[in-house]
Order: structure tokens, then sequence, then C-alpha cells
């Protein structure tokens, strides 16, 4: 599992995904859910999935980088 894909996102964060087939044999319905249990997405698409990660996972356990003040002028004492 790719270290950058949905589904090693979804585990990194304690979400479940749960694959079930189509009636009509298509490609599976994914369902994601939280650590909860509640379903935050269904059947959606790999797009839609990591715009999903990225606004309410991702963005919230990144820092800002440090930001470093000048360093002050030596005073000289006579």
């Amino acid at each position: 599992m790719s270290p950058g894909s949905p589904n090693a996102l979804w585990a990194k964060h304690g979400y479940t995904v749960e694959r079930q087939q189509r009636r009509t044999g298509g490609p599976k319905v994914r369902t994601i859910r939280n650590p909860a249990g509640d379903t935050v997405l269904h059947d959606a698409g790999y797009d839609a999935e990591m715009e999903w990660i990225n606004d309410n996972l991702e963005t919230h356990h990144q820092t800002l980088p440090k930001m470093r003040l000048p360093t002050p002028a030596p005073v000289l004492i006579d």
C-alpha cells in the first residue's frame, strides 16, 4: 500500500473501508467509516476521497513552519 494512497491515509487516521459488490457486477461500492462507525463517504471516486481526506484529516495534522525572529543587534556598553 502506497503511503499517499487513500487506503493508507484512511488507515492512518483509524477509518475503515468497506467494499460491497454491486448488483450489476461493476466496481465495488466503497463505504468509508470514521473511528466511531459513522459513514463519511459512500461510493465516492478517488478524487472525492482525496479531497475529503485533505479537507478533513491531513490539513489538521500539518504544522505551520517555525518562524525565526530576527536576531537583535548587540548592545555595546561603554
